[in-house]
């Protein structure tokens, strides 16, 4: 925008050059003095034009070429270059200072825009009217002047409504990229959200599943060994051998149908737990405490998640209740031989016997549970001041599913 409308004042320039040459007959050191300081005040109004906050500056300098040339008649050739200046100058006043949304005006800052606009779009004609009317003998250069200056005028405001288009066009555009890469962020967003969704309803129906077969199969496979078991001891007392080992053989079928049943149900049960989702739900409803989470495991077995969801969930109670601890911190690890738990708070410890009672209600609100839990697991924990607060510890080691996975597999090919 600079560029191009500086290119257009400097050929206006050189028009108005050629013209003053014309009528002087030749090129004299005042003529290249006026066209730079024409060429000077084109680039100054320029330079103003563009620097919103000295809009003002540029009318003040306008007025003043036009003072010049009502006292000075060969300024007058400048009056095509001002006239493209007037142009685009009123048209910002009118639309505001530049081609972005304005802010809302004063009903009486906008009157003196709709009285101030015509007139300082029209200014330049009162010093062509002015050489006119007091010097006859430059009536043809001042029609000549006045005639090239319409023609900037002209030229002018369509200058400007053409960069205001662009302006518009450009920000229609911005808006527009804006408006792709919210919608882009909002469907990528949804789409994540329709997969977690759609992972938990998964998990859920797994969970269903496994209880409803536990529940409806299961009982019958139990009373179906019972009742073999009562035919058997029956066959028995009747000294029916060959009954009695019908019965026995039915017994070991239902039996190993009811171990396979109990596995594959512990198998699709455990596949319904997601790890993120208890850890998440058990840093959850802390009251006054901050949590803060950071979870490095991926996934784990079922009785794992539980654990830690124990742990966690009643080292936060207890934090909150027995303690004066604003911050919790939560940290779990994936390391290759062990999974790590560790709960810090910054309930302080300074306090021996606040520090005693914590320790004597820690230990009854739920010690015990937490150590069978750990202890269950083959896992190892501890719990006491470490730091500025209280830390439960909490390390399970992988070794024990690895060789319940390896035995599994054995035990299935060997079926096989």
């Amino acid at each position: 925008m600079v560029v191009t409308g500086l290119l257009d004042k400097l050929l206006l320039t050189a028009l108005c050059a050629l013209l003053l040459v014309q009528w002087r007959g030749a090129v004299t050191a005042p003529i290249v003095a006026l066209m730079l300081i024409v060429v000077c005040y084109a680039a100054i109004t320029e330079w103003l034009f563009t620097a919103t906050r000295f809009t003002i500056a540029a009318a003040v300098a306008q007025c003043f070429a036009l003072v010049c040339s009502c006292v000075l008649p060969m300024v007058g050739f400048a009056l095509p270059v001002i006239a493209f200046d007037m142009a685009r100058f009123a048209g910002r006043s009118r639309n505001g200072n530049d081609c972005s949304p304005t802010k809302p005006q004063h009903p009486d800052s906008r009157m003196r825009q709709f009285l101030i606009s015509p007139i300082s779009r029209y200014l330049w004609l009162v010093p062509s009217c002015w050489t006119l009317l007091s010097r006859p003998d430059m009536r043809i250069f001042c029609t000549v002047i006045m005639l090239l200056s319409t023609m900037a005028f002209l030229w002018g405001s369509m200058a400007y409504r053409q960069g205001l288009a662009t302006s518009q066009l450009r920000r229609t555009q911005d808006e527009r990229r804006s408006s792709v890469r919210a919608l882009r962020q909002q469907l990528s967003d949804a789409h994540e959200d329709r997969m977690e969704a759609t992972h938990t309803a998964l998990l859920s129906e797994r969970t269903r599943i496994a209880r409803d077969i536990h529940d409806n199969v299961g009982h019958l496979l139990t009373r179906a060994i019972m009742q073999t078991q009562a035919a058997r001891v029956l066959a028995d007392a009747r000294h029916d051998d060959v009954s009695a080992q019908a019965f026995a053989d039915i017994h070991v079928t239902l039996d190993e149908a009811m171990t396979m049943m109990r596995r594959s149900v512990h198998d699709l049960d455990d596949s319904g737990v997601d790890f993120a989702a208890w850890i998440e739900q058990a840093t959850r409803s802390t009251g006054r405490l901050h949590v803060v989470v950071h979870n490095s495991i991926v996934d784990a077995p079922a009785p794992v998640a539980r654990c830690f969801s124990a742990i966690i969930r009643e080292s936060l109670s207890n934090a909150a209740r027995h303690s004066m601890a604003t911050e919790t911190t939560v940290t779990l690890q994936d390391f290759p031989a062990f999974w790590q738990l560790v709960v810090q708070d910054n309930g302080g410890n300074d306090d021996e016997q606040l520090s005693a009672k914590r320790a004597r209600d820690f230990r009854g609100m739920g010690l015990a549970d937490m150590e069978s839990r750990v202890r269950a697991l083959d896992g190892i924990w501890s719990a006491g001041h470490y730091g500025i607060g209280w830390r439960v510890f909490v390390s399970i080691p992988k070794a024990s599913w690895y060789a319940k996975d390896h035995d599994a597999m054995t035990q299935q090919g060997e079926t096989t």
